[in-house]
């Protein structure tokens, strides 16, 4: 109900872990025909567990890796060609490193791109939501449309090339909206009920580039991505970073259901509640400033806060988030917490 912008009979808690949450998220395998360049120290951007469990096959044949490599420092790749930088030890997904893969727009109309319909990329989430058919199943599309570009072009050039007007970056930004497009049709086939991607568009206090900028090259692929989600019955889920205050009413006209941020206070709940009603939060207790630093008080008080402001007309979720607990010391107090006061405040009628 609260995908529905409806009020259920309490604020839905997402622990992000099947066995503590009602929704179930499916990540998407790395594609079989897909192999990183063999080559010393150049490593498969993927989930450790997926090459233990050999979800995934990695097997170089021109250099041995170390042991344990993926606790190293290491640069990896991933099946778009971006690079991605590993501290050690490193929790994270990783961060886009200083290498830019496509150093001339030229490669933008050939740069080879992930084949979106490749069926061995869903095989093992579909039978995941077979098995655990009572949850609500969300496939995960990972980084998409300016990410992506960002990725691959680095974030000084990427920006250049949007403010020239570039066609290679129009190019660009095409194919990747078909790429999508087309990944949100086949986790249609796999049977989910919504699809979950990432795009940071914000800093601590502005945008990365201005709402007619962004209107100019990514509403109507953004419009096209939710119309296809929603042609194929799904919802759309967006993620983003930052102060994006002024992309909100274009978010909503793209048709994108619902926005889910980790850091709520950058666009502050009481600028975020009148669009209550007209799209779902997702929201985290602001990793920020509250959930690692919050004594036990002021945590009671910032999770009642968060449901009396976002929940009154339905469409709000509260959900832990996983990478924090670790990163950034999250006091287990607090992550023990959550679930209890999001029930404790969360009955309908608040």
């Amino acid at each position: 109900m609260a995908m529905n912008l409806e009020k259920p009979d309490r604020v839905p808690f997402d622990g992000l872990l099947p066995h503590k949450s009602p929704i179930l998220y499916l990540p998407m395998l790395p594609p079989k025909s897909w192999k990183p360049e063999d080559k010393k120290g150049v490593y498969p951007n993927v989930e450790p567990l997926m090459l233990k469990f050999r979800l995934w096959k990695w097997n170089p044949q021109n250099w041995e890796p170390p042991k344990e490599w993926w606790k190293m420092p290491r640069l990896a790749t991933d099946p778009f060609g971006c690079v991605w930088e590993y501290a050690e030890n490193d929790a994270t997904k990783g961060h886009p490193g200083n290498v830019q893969p496509m150093k001339s727009l030229d490669r933008a109309g050939d740069w080879p791109l992930p084949d979106p319909y490749d069926k061995s990329m869903y095989k093992l989430p579909k039978f995941a939501g077979k098995l655990l058919f009572w949850k609500y199943k969300v496939g995960l599309l990972d980084s998409l449309l300016y990410a992506r570009v960002q990725y691959l072009r680095g974030f000084n050039n990427s920006l250049m090339d949007l403010a020239r007007g570039a066609e290679g970056i129009k190019k660009l930004i095409r194919r990747l909206t078909d790429y999508f497009k087309g990944a949100i049709e086949m986790w249609a086939k796999a049977g989910v009920d919504a699809v979950y991607g990432q795009d940071d568009m914000g800093a601590q206090n502005e945008l990365f580039m201005s709402p007619r900028m962004y209107k100019k090259y990514f509403a109507k692929p953004y419009k096209e991505l939710a119309e296809t989600a929603h042609d194929n019955g799904l919802k759309f889920i967006l993620h983003s970073c930052g102060h994006v205050n002024k992309l909100i009413p274009i978010w909503i006209d793209c048709g994108i259901d619902a926005l889910q941020f980790d850091s709520p206070k950058m666009t502050g709940l009481e600028y975020d509640q009148q669009f209550c009603g007209k799209i779902g939060f997702h929201l985290v207790p602001d990793i920020q400033k509250v959930y690692p630093f919050a004594n036990v008080e002021d945590f009671e008080g910032e999770i009642k806060r968060m449901i009396k402001t976002m929940g009154k007309k339905g469409g709000l979720i509260i959900r832990d988030y996983l990478g924090a607990t670790k990163v950034l010391e999250v006091p287990e107090r607090n992550q023990k917490a959550l679930p209890k006061l999001v029930k404790k405040y969360g009955k309908y009628p608040l």
